[in-house]
C-alpha cells in the first residue's frame, strides 16, 4: 500500500514538491436553479404541457496543503450545465393513452491545472421520445422509443507526458516513449443512436402483477470516458480515456413478480443483458504517478442476475424485511469476468412503528468475491450492522422529522469490491449522522 502514498510526477525534478506535499484538500460551491411549470386540461389533441429547466455549476480547486500548512491551487474544476425538458401528454383515445416530447443538454466542462483530467470540453445533446400505453382488462402495455443525438467539441491541444508503452494495439491515446511531452489534439466525436422498448403487465390477482419488458437501448460515451487523461485523486486513480470509443448497444429482458398484500410485500426480479461494445473503467495492474491505472475498455458483455425482496407482518406495525441480490457479469468471448461486479448480498431487518417513532435495524451479509477481472484481487465476505430511528411531528401545514443513524454498528473493518480504494483503505467504520427535516404543505 506504501506505493500509493502522497502522488507525484516520476521525474526527478518533482521529487522535492511530493516530499513537501502535507495533503490534498478541496473547496467547492455549487449553484443549482430548477424550474418547472405546465398547463394541463386543454381539451386539444395535446391535454397537458410539462416544461423542466435546470442551470446547474459545480466548481472546486484542489489545495495542496504544503508541510506549514500553506495551501497552493493545484488543479480548478468548472463544470456548468443547462438542461431542459418538455413533455406533452396526448388526449386519451379510449384505452390508449401516451407522452411525446424532447429532452436536452449544453454543458461547458473545464479543467484548469498541472492534474487536468480533461482539456475544455463542450457538450451538447437532444433527444425526441415518446411513450404510449394501452390499458386492456387484465393486461397493460406499454410501448416506447427514443433517438438521442450529441456532440463532444475539446478545446485546443492537451500536452500528454511521457510514461507509458508505444503498443500499437493498446486501446488508449498513444504518446512518444521520451522525456517529453507532446501536444495532442483531441477529435470530436458525434454520436446518434436510437432506444426501443415494449412491456406488459398482467395481473394475476387482486394484489399480484406479472411485468415484462423487451428493450434495445442506446448509449453514448460519457465525457470522462472519452477524454480523461491524469490522477484522479478521488478515486486514487490515473484513469485512461479513450477517445476512439463507441456507443453501446444493450438487448436485454426482465421479468418481475410483485406482491402487495396486507400481511405480506414482496417482489422478485430477473434480468439478462446482452451489451455489445460495452464500456468500463479496467485497472490495468500498473501503478502511474503513485496511483492505480485505470483504462476505459471497450468489449461485449453478458449481465445475468435476480434482486428479491420480501417483508412480513409479524405484528402489529412490526415487519420483517429479507432481500437478497446477485450478478453475474463476464466478456462472454474470454469468460473473464467483468471488473467491480458486487458479490452476492443479503439484507436481514425489522421496521418497527410505534406512532411517529420509527426503528430500522439492519444486517448486511457480502459474500466472498473470488471469480475477479484479471488485473483484480479478491475480496473477503463480510457482515455490518446498521440502524436507523426516526421521530415524525406532524402539526397543521407542516411536519417536522428527525433521524438519527449509525452506521457499521461493530465497527467491523471490511473492505468494498465496487471500490477502487479496496487494496488501499477499507470502508468506514462506525458513523453517526443526525438530520431534521421540514415540510410544509
Amino acid at each position: 500500500a506504501d506505493e500509493f502514498h502522497g502522488h507525484g510526477s516520476d521525474d526527478d525534478d518533482h521529487d522535492d514538491d511530493a516530499e513537501d506535499l502535507e495533503a490534498i484538500d478541496v473547496a467547492w460551491c455549487q449553484h443549482n436553479f430548477r424550474f418547472s411549470g405546465g398547463l394541463q386540461h386543454l381539451d386539444r389533441a395535446v391535454d397537458a404541457v410539462r416544461l423542466q429547466l435546470n442551470v446547474a455549476r459545480w466548481r472546486h480547486d484542489e489545495l495542496e496543503v504544503l508541510h506549514g500548512g500553506i495551501e497552493e491551487v493545484g488543479t480548478m474544476f468548472d463544470n456548468r450545465e443547462f438542461s431542459y425538458r418538455l413533455d406533452l401528454d396526448q388526449r386519451n383515445q379510449g384505452r390508449l393513452t401516451g407522452t411525446f416530447g424532447m429532452a436536452g443538454l449544453h454543458r461547458n466542462y473545464e479543467a484548469t491545472g498541472i492534474e487536468a483530467l480533461t482539456p475544455p470540453v463542450r457538450q451538447n445533446g437532444v433527444a425526441f421520445f415518446v411513450l404510449e400505453e394501452l390499458k386492456l382488462e387484465r393486461v397493460r402495455l406499454q410501448f416506447g422509443a427514443r433517438l438521442e443525438h450529441s456532440r463532444f467539441s475539446p478545446k485546443g491541444p492537451v500536452e500528454r507526458h511521457n510514461g507509458h508503452d508505444d503498443d500499437p494495439d493498446h486501446r488508449r491515446l498513444q504518446v512518444p516513449n521520451d522525456d517529453d511531452s507532446e501536444l495532442v489534439f483531441l477529435p470530436d466525436r458525434t454520436f446518434t443512436g436510437t432506444s426501443v422498448g415494449a412491456g406488459a403487465r398482467f395481473r394475476l390477482g387482486p394484489a399480484t402483477a406479472l411485468v415484462a419488458n423487451l428493450t434495445s437501448s442506446y448509449r453514448a460515451p460519457a465525457l470522462e470516458e472519452l477524454y480523461n487523461f491524469g490522477p484522479h485523486v478521488g478515486n486514487l486513480a490515473f484513469e485512461i480515456g479513450n477517445p476512439s470509443l463507441k456507443g453501446e448497444r444493450s438487448n436485454g429482458i426482465d421479468l418481475s413478480v410483485r406482491h402487495s398484500g396486507d400481511r405480506m410485500r414482496g417482489e422478485a426480479n430477473f434480468f439478462r443483458y446482452g451489451i455489445t461494445d460495452f464500456i468500463f473503467p479496467a485497472p490495468t495492474g500498473g501503478i502511474e504517478d503513485g496511483l492505480l491505472e485505470v483504462e476505459y475498455l471497450q468489449a461485449d458483455s453478458r449481465f445475468t442476475g435476480t434482486e428479491l425482496r420480501a417483508d412480513f407482518s409479524l405484528l402489529p406495525g412490526v415487519w420483517l424485511k429479507l432481500g437478497l441480490d446477485l450478478v453475474d457479469a463476464e466478456l462472454p468471448n474470454s469468460g473473464i469476468s467483468l471488473p467491480r461486479i458486487p458479490p452476492l448480498r443479503s439484507r436481514v431487518g425489522m421496521d418497527l412503528m410505534l406512532g411517529g417513532f420509527g426503528l430500522r435495524p439492519e444486517l448486511v451479509l457480502a459474500s466472498a468475491r473470488s471469480d475477479v477481472f484479471e488485473t483484480e484481487t479478491p475480496t473477503p465476505g463480510y457482515g455490518v450492522v446498521n440502524l436507523r430511528a426516526s421521530y415524525t411531528l406532524p402539526r397543521d401545514h407542516f411536519v417536522h422529522s428527525f433521524f438519527f443513524e449509525v452506521f457499521n454498528v461493530g465497527d467491523k473493518l471490511y473492505r468494498n469490491h465496487l471500490s477502487f480504494l479496496k487494496d488501499l483503505a477499507p470502508e468506514m467504520g462506525r458513523g453517526v449522522r443526525v438530520s431534521y427535516a421540514a415540510k410544509f404543505f
